[in-house]
């Protein structure tokens, strides 16, 4: 099925080369790659809505897992209510401008699902883990090609952070804070653009994580930074100031997870040709299944 413009399954036309254009795909244009992504895997993939924003715009979500090869669900009984293991997140279009981290997130499923299909030892990987692609969380930002929500707040400083428990947040991340509160959240990765960069909490403060922690969220950005030639470090040190009500602080101080941020690319992500721009997602493939692994 034709989804874009250039056919997101043009591996499957010999001759040419799998590519998108360099327009962002449009919201209706996500919700159809997210169901066809739900109907050539069926065994693996299912597609929620988790709720819908300020000005009533859906905020899609895929659940990739491989549970059900461990646990099969009896008569009457959803995945879901199976899949007990713990939840990876991964985020894209936080900032509705950033429009490249909704392309990763799309053609990271398809190819984690591809994997799961021809690689035993990712099927496997996955039967222990369930991975949660949002590409969208900001629609209404996303709608209009603009950083901030409908109401205007930035999204990436609208979480709660200690001392501030019952903040309420814009309706968009409202959801994703519902959503992570139904699950046992492992890890979570927040994509943005274009600073290349991985980076852990703290954002909101230039205090350390916890020494106990720290050593394993410098492993693991320092690892992935290296696939790419990145830069890792802290949040407020990376980006030499501090910033309150990010995703990583929110999630890593309410869940314990390994909550991490990456800034996806080098440069102005509007000057890639359609040529360039699959590859420069698919370098990003390594480290994110680093982090999954």
């Amino acid at each position: 099925a034709e989804i874009w413009s250039n056919n997101p399954w043009a591996d499957e036309q010999p001759g040419n080369e799998q590519r998108i254009s360099v327009k962002r795909p449009a919201l209706p244009e996500v919700e159809a790659w997210l169901k066809d992504l739900e109907t050539r895997y069926p065994e693996f993939a299912k597609v929620f809505t988790l709720g819908t924003s300020q000005e009533n715009r859906p905020i899609w979500a895929l659940r990739i897992s491989n549970a059900a090869a461990l646990f099969p669900a009896s008569p009457g009984e959803t995945p879901e209510e199976v899949d007990w293991f713990p939840a990876y997140l991964f985020t894209g279009a936080t900032h509705g401008n950033e429009w490249l981290t909704t392309s990763f997130t799309l053609y990271f499923g398809k190819y984690l699902l591809e994997q799961m299909r021809t690689s035993p030892q990712v099927a496997l990987m996955m039967t222990v883990r369930t991975l949660w692609l949002v590409p969208v969380v900001n629609p209404d930002g996303y709608f209009r090609n603009q950083r901030q929500t409908a109401s205007g707040v930035d999204p990436n400083r609208d979480y709660p952070i200690p001392g501030q428990p019952d903040k309420l947040s814009d309706p968009c991340i409202m959801v994703l804070r519902g959503f992570a509160e139904k699950n046992p959240l492992k890890a979570s990765l927040d994509y943005h653009t274009q600073g290349g960069m991985y980076f852990y909490p703290w954002s909101y403060s230039e205090d350390e994580p916890p020494a106990a922690d720290k050593p394993f969220f410098v492993y693991v950005t320092d690892n992935m930074a290296r696939f790419m030639s990145y830069k890792s470090g802290q949040i407020s040190k990376l980006l030499w100031t501090t910033a309150k009500g990010c995703s990583a602080d929110w999630y890593y101080w309410k869940f314990h997870s390994c909550s991490i941020g990456s800034e996806l690319y080098q440069g102005y992500p509007y000057y890639l040709s359609p040529e360039n721009l699959y590859p420069e997602l698919e370098k990003n493939f390594t480290p994110a299944m680093f982090y999954l692994s």
